[in-house]
């Protein structure tokens, strides 16, 4: 009998009827799965089906959803997306203002296309890094005029966003581009909760599969200035696939017309729902992160006294599953297929653990500081480096980035000198950057 590692782990999980409040956003639904779960829907190019003229029938629907002059249907998740859009501008300038929490898939792509990364920091609240402002945005430009624009995050992992219409504004008034990773966003179009990045920006990235019900690595490709679109079909021929998983493709065209159609009342009921259970946890004592968007839920057990790793294993045991410990949250994530009985019982699982978790481990926040910067980024990245014990690493410059997984961003990127803050953080169980105790370090 063959010994089925990974489908086995996958099916246990599957029998076990979980409650899923992480990625993807179609929540292992019983009718969704059955849609796009048969391998039967898994097949190639072939000409009796004139996928190719098929598929750009759909994207063309999805770019008028959109409000979009180009849309491209991705199969590997919006990495695929950063990767194009930075190919597609590398001839515009030799530098670009990223956020320091720019995910992983930013640096590499810069990496790749020799585009060097002008980092900005916003500060920090609540424990989490700030969002860009317009004045922050706006000095960054002052000191940098060739950058070729900014490429923000719009939404951050926990759902908190930044004027992008102001910021916007100032990018057009000084002819720079408005480039967004909008992994966490793509229910935005579907709502008035927050500002759509398609309205605004010149290329984004919608995650289709982490909030809407689509399959695991399904996004789109946008774009709304004319002037970008043959430098960036060129890109995604350069990084996508030649052999795309049409299923995926099928369940991103569906997500967006699903959400076209239904999404504003679907958000609205999970929005309903979720009032109710905010109200009910903050009477324990409970209390959660305020400023998030409408399918976001960080529970913010650290603050109440409460361990944050033993009110996870508690919910794990209920067969509750969130998207992400970092140590003092709980972050869950919601979509327009999750149901109000799955939601009553994460409430009622909170609550119970509120009166029943004995409240006397004092939460220590984590310490985060801003390294200072040695060597530059492109430069550190084509260095020799060595790998050194954590412990041994203070004061020496990284020669990769390094941070937490999930959310998948550096605390500290390669030519950043390493302080005993960033080895406090990078001491977590989930990160990256970080391979058996020991960190990547320039060498010399």
């Amino acid at each position: 009998m063959l010994n089925l590692k990974i489908y086995k782990t996958l099916k246990n999980f599957d029998n076990s009827r979980p409650l899923r409040f992480g990625m993807p956003g179609h929540k292992g639904n019983a009718t969704f799965c059955k849609r796009f779960g048969g391998a039967n829907l898994d097949v190639t190019e072939l000409t009796a089906l004139n996928l190719e003229k098929v598929v750009g029938d759909a994207e063309f629907d999805i770019a008028d959803i959109l409000r979009a002059k180009y849309a491209k249907i991705l199969t590997n998740g919006s990495t695929a997306g950063i990767q194009c859009m930075l190919h597609a501008v590398k001839n515009r300038g030799k530098e670009i203002i990223i956020n320091r929490t720019a995910h992983k898939s930013v640096y590499n792509a810069l990496k790749l296309c020799g585009i060097s990364p002008i980092v900005a920091d916003f500060g920090f609240d609540y424990g989490l890094p700030n969002n860009p402002t317009t004045a922050s945005t706006e000095k960054l430009l002052d000191t940098h005029p060739k950058a070729i624009g900014v490429l923000y995050t719009y939404p951050d992992y926990f759902g908190r966003t930044f004027d992008i219409k102001k910021i916007s504004a100032v990018l057009k008034k000084r002819n720079k581009l408005l480039l967004i990773d909008g992994a966490h966003g793509g229910h935005y179009a579907y709502t008035d909760d927050k500002p759509y990045a398609g309205d605004y920006a010149d290329i984004w990235v919608d995650g289709v599969h982490k909030t809407l019900p689509a399959l695991n690595q399904g996004a789109v490709l946008l774009c709304s200035n004319a002037e970008l679109i043959p430098s960036l079909e060129k890109a995604v021929d350069i990084f996508c696939t030649t052999s795309p998983s049409y299923p995926i493709m099928a369940s991103v065209e569906y997500a967006v017309k699903f959400m076209n159609e239904r999404g504003r009342q679907e958000i609205e009921r999970v929005s309903d729902s979720l009032a109710e259970l905010k109200f009910k946890i903050a009477r324990s004592g409970v209390t959660f992160m305020e400023k998030t968007d409408a399918l976001k839920l960080a529970v913010d057990f650290g603050s109440a006294g409460i361990c944050t790793d033993t009110a996870e294993k508690l919910l794990i045991k209920k067969g509750i599953h969130a998207e992400l410990n970092d140590g003092r949250y709980l972050l869950f994530m919601f979509s327009a297929l999750t149901k109000k009985s799955e939601i009553n019982a994460l409430a009622r699982a909170i609550v119970w653990i509120a009166k029943t978790v004995k409240r006397t481990e004092v939460f220590e926040g984590k310490t985060y500081s801003i390294p200072e910067r040695k060597m530059p980024y492109l430069l550190a990245v084509s260095s020799a480096v060595e790998e050194v014990p954590l412990s041994n690493a203070v004061g020496q410059i990284a020669g990769e980035n390094a941070g937490l997984f999930p959310p998948c961003y550096p605390v500290v990127t390669a030519g950043e000198v390493i302080t005993d803050d960033v080895i406090k953080v990078l001491s977590a169980t989930n990160v990256f950057g970080v391979k058996n105790g020991k960190i990547k370090i320039v060498k010399g």
